[in-house]
């Protein structure tokens, strides 16, 4: 015999049980009353106990009715909590899932001999470090070592001083796509950089490199090439710039404000408006270089670069 045909014969059995106990339970308690009452009072009276009885278990029924409601109501609550959280965990998952597929599947395409292959894997990845913010700096750093390998400085893998000649028509396609991915990498709630976070481009050939208005704050271009690279508006605010050529780069009103230039070459810079606040010039080659309309140098800045008379220092800041 099933639950349900037990549950029905119960509630026939307690329905039969109830009606005989509401009919009798009047007629016991006014039994006594019998002799000082007429039919018809004593009839009333019962009939007004029934009525309360009737009533009370009602509120009772209506009570308990709200008692299961409620618990029903909360278990319909919790099992959904469970189930959003059980969804929430599912999305994660098949989230991160996908997010790793298509870092692989970019990474690939970036070792592909086929620029257009390579440049679909660049932007793939910058897709990637968008959408997730523990992938970000993972991205840039596959980025920079891309340029590393591929942008090196032949003077210096021959032993030279001198590399082949390039212009910005030759400058390698893929690296200026590279290069302006990490630039705009500012521009995003998911940039987070960290005290140990930054692009590391040393002893790169980037001459003739597009920078403009990028954002390359701390990142290390110690012995990099930049000459001719345009520059304008960039950010290189604490960039690390050791040694670096900047020839005939053009870094107007770009700010490199604590930026460290000891021992780089800024010959025939165009260096118009360019923030130096806080920057450190110990050891610069400024020789024939104009910076009369650069902000905020100091004397004491400029006191131990290499200078000389063609050099022409802002207004108020002595030679």
């Amino acid at each position: 015999m099933n639950r349900k045909i037990l549950y029905t014969i119960g509630m026939i059995v307690g329905s039969v049980v109830g009606t005989y106990l509401l009919w009798r339970i009047p007629e016991w308690y006014f039994a006594d009353w019998a002799a000082a009452v007429t039919a018809n009072e004593l009839l009333k009276l019962q009939n007004e106990l029934r009525g309360t009885i009737v009533q009370a278990f009602g509120g009772a029924a209506l009570l308990i009715g709200l008692f299961f409601t409620w618990r029903n109501i909360r278990a319909t609550e919790v099992n959904l909590q469970i189930a959003q959280k059980t969804t929430a965990s599912t999305l994660e998952l098949t989230k991160e899932s996908q997010i790793t597929e298509r870092f692989s599947r970019a990474i690939e395409q970036l070792g592909s001999e086929k620029l257009e292959v390579r440049l679909g894997g660049i932007y793939a990845l910058e897709r990637v470090a968008k959408d997730s913010a523990s992938d970000h700096w993972t991205v840039m750093e596959v980025l920079t070592a891309f340029i590393r390998e591929n942008a090196k400085w032949a003077g210096a893998k021959q032993g030279k001083e001198s590399a082949p000649e390039r212009n910005f028509l030759t400058f390698p396609t893929d690296i200026q796509s590279i290069l302006t991915v990490l630039g705009r990498r500012g521009r995003g709630k998911e940039r987070e950089d960290g005290d140990r976070q930054f692009l590391f481009l040393i002893n790169t050939d980037l001459r003739h490199a597009d920078f403009f208005e990028a954002h390359f704050e701390r990142a290390y271009l110690n012995g990099a090439h930049l000459e001719d690279s345009i520059a304008i508006a960039a950010h290189f605010d604490r960039a690390q710039l050791g040694g670096a050529h900047l020839e005939r780069a053009n870094f107007d009103y770009t700010s490199c404000q604590g930026a460290a230039f000891e021992g780089a070459y800024l010959k025939d810079a165009s260096l118009n408006g360019t923030n130096f606040q806080g920057a450190t010039l110990k050891g610069t080659h400024l020789e024939g270089v104009d910076l009369s309309s650069a902000i905020g140098l100091t004397w004491l800045q400029v006191i131990l670069a290499h200078r000389d008379d063609k050099t022409k220092l802002p207004p108020g800041v002595g030679k």
